[in-house]
């Protein structure tokens, strides 16, 4: 919803309950789109859903090899190195145990994705607060 609120405030549009009489195009295209869109699913996700159906049927082992295969190929493509083949195994093995022993994988992934560009502000901003985080203790005076 953020996202969505800085797009139009961005475009010149400022949502709340005047939205509808300040830009009503915006709201009356934003209605039709999902009238569309629940018509388009209804008549493409009845016949796309018989074969994802077909699919499922597809036996397990055969989809996970199929799959670990791509993912060695797109791995192996990006730089052309068996390393990054073998850190990628390697992170999958600790994955395949996370989830075995109910480690929370979901976390550990957010961590390794998020955890430079956090560790970096989080640095920056000791930096700037001469390593308070933003709080004196200098004005609670003498203990």
């Amino acid at each position: 919803m953020v996202l969505l609120f800085a797009a139009l405030i961005m475009h010149g549009f400022y949502p709340g309950p005047m939205l509808v009489t300040q830009a009503p195009q915006l709201f009356y295209s934003a209605g039709a789109g999902l009238w569309a869109t629940t018509f388009m699913l209804a008549l493409m996700g009845w016949p796309l859903c018989m074969v994802l159906y077909r699919v499922l049927t597809v036996d397990r082992t055969l989809i996970l090899v199929s799959a670990l295969g791509l993912c060695i190929i797109g791995v192996w493509t990006i730089n052309g190195s068996t390393f990054d083949v073998f850190v990628m195994l390697f992170f999958g093995v600790i994955g395949y145990f996370m989830m075995r022993y109910g480690y929370p994988v979901a976390a550990a992934s957010i961590t390794v994705v998020l955890g430079r560009g956090c560790e970096a502000y989080l640095r920056r901003g000791l930096v700037i607060t001469d390593g308070t985080g933003g709080h004196s203790y200098r004005a609670l005076g003498p203990p």
